[in-house]
């Protein structure tokens, strides 16, 4: 680099007098430094475009695009859609960072340019259903078969969360003859034991899942381990697995190194925190599930229903659950034992039933939550009432004036109304008429009621039943 003296190629130090920038044409003679420099290298600047690590989010949640990593000397930013199953908003296309909103399910590809195009590069985003967990190898699985160490031990992985969250369980996957009674844990880096709970209706193979009876609060950028004890020392491993970070943001399955060794195991008689390492950088595919809030397991056996023989099979529906990934339906009590179709469906018939009371339960996650319905069965010719056994415990109520009172009600089935009736407290007295309306107030049916006891249920049945149809407001 060589500042020209003055005279080569005209007098140096040159300026202008000019209210916005120009080009200096004078010199005062006097061949002065103004001290402007520039700064030079041989090479061109290297840019490189760098759209940040691919990433999962649960509906109702929005995409943040982070082109931070992106090095060189760069000048303009722009993020752009490459494909999904719609089209989003992009909300700062030219900033280095942007939400993206209007997201549904599926799988997104955006695409960032830097400096005019000179660099680009890509980013995935899977958007899963609410209620959803995200994880470490999301859909990865080993290729690797059942090793057997032949004696019991603990296999863990270590990772991180960019953001604070919930660890709702883990899971393991499962080759085939990797036997026994697994048992699911989180530990802190410490070594303390933040939650355990025991695998259930395994399959032979894949991917087993386990919900804690909790979730676990987790802080951003802190080391956590997820572990299970095998007792027949039996498990699947993948050699240098973790000589570099695996990022599903915003968890990441720690490089060896980071925080110590990852790929980490025990040799123990019962579940305890993993502290060796075979030094070969190993995946024992071993997994947190993650959730950014609170992720709401429930068991919803849905409502309690009323059937009349000859009619002898119920549907049960469990689809109402929240956050379940297996259903098993199973009999608490009734006159006989049912056949229950397909038990660890959501959604089941239960067939052979005879008159009397029944009590089914719907348990998720492998017991994390149960719940009950109650079926009560009929004999032949008996009616259906909303109410059932259940009456009032106020007493009687006087306006001094004729009274109608009234229940607005729905039947999911098509069918016919027989009657009416309504309960008597003391001191109910006169003459008590029974009427069926329509929504618009169109009289439907009417009947007086005779032989009223002095408390109770008094009924009365229309001199013709009165059909009605599905989920029509009478």
């Amino acid at each position: 680099m060589t500042g020209l003296a003055d005279g080569t190629d005209g007098p140096n130090g040159v300026f202008i007098y000019a209210a916005m920038p120009a080009y200096p044409g004078n010199s005062a003679g006097n061949k002065p430094n103004y001290w402007v420099d520039v700064t030079f290298n041989t090479t061109a600047p290297t840019v490189v475009a760098n759209a940040g690590p691919d990433q999962s989010v649960v509906l109702p949640g929005n995409a943040a695009l982070d082109g931070t990593a992106s090095s060189g000397t760069i000048t303009d930013y722009a993020w752009t859609f490459v494909s999904g199953p719609n089209t989003p908003t992009i909300t700062t296309p030219a900033n280095v960072k942007t939400s993206v909103t209007g997201l549904i399910q599926g799988t997104y590809v955006f695409m960032l340019s830097v400096n005019s195009g000179v660099s680009t590069s890509q980013v995935s985003v899977n958007v899963l259903p609410a209620g959803s967990n995200i994880t470490i190898f999301t859909t990865q699985v080993p290729t690797s078969s059942t090793q057997n160490d032949g004696q019991p031990i603990e296999l863990g992985v270590k990772f991180r969360s960019s953001v604070d969250g919930f660890i709702n369980g883990i899971r393991f996957y499962k080759t085939a003859n990797n036997n026994g009674i697994h048992i699911g844990q989180l530990y802190d880096a410490l070594g303390n034991n933040l939650a355990s709970a025991t695998f259930t209706s395994e399959s032979a193979t894949g991917w087993q899942t386990v919900y804690f009876s909790s979730p676990v609060a987790v802080l951003a950028n802190t080391t956590y381990v997820a572990t299970y004890f095998s007792p027949n020392g039996t498990y699947t491993g993948t050699a240098n697995y973790f000589t570099s970070a695996i990022v599903n943001s915003p968890l990441t399955g720690l490089a060896d190194g980071t925080d110590g060794p990852n790929g980490i195991y025990l040799y123990t008689t019962v579940p305890a925190f993993p502290t060796s390492n075979s030094g070969l950088k190993s995946n024992y595919w071993v997994d947190a599930l993650f959730s950014s809030t609170i992720s709401a397991v429930t068991a919803n056996a849905g409502i309690d229903q009323t059937i009349i023989l000859p009619t002898s099979t119920v549907s049960l529906d469990g689809s109402a659950s929240s956050g379940a990934t297996t259903y098993g339906w199973t009999m608490i009590s009734g006159p006989n034992t049912p056949t229950i179709t397909t038990p660890a469906g959501a959604v089941t018939t239960v067939t052979g039933l005879i008159a009397g009371t029944y009590i089914f339960e719907l348990s998720v996650n492998g017991g994390v939550r149960t719940a009950q319905v109650t079926v009560n069965v009929l004999p032949a010719g008996s009616s259906i009432t909303i109410f059932t056994s259940q009456t009032p415990s106020d007493p009687t109520q006087n306006d001094g004036q004729p009274i109608e009172l009234g229940v607005k009600f729905q039947s999911s089935k098509d069918g016919y109304i027989n009657g009416v009736r309504f309960y008597k407290t003391t001191g109910n007295n006169g003459v008590h008429i029974g009427e069926l309306y329509d929504r618009l107030g169109n009289k439907l049916a009417s009947a007086t009621f005779t032989a009223e006891s002095a408390t109770g249920w008094q009924t009365v049945k229309f001199s013709t039943p009165v059909h009605i149809t599905p989920n029509t407001t009478i």
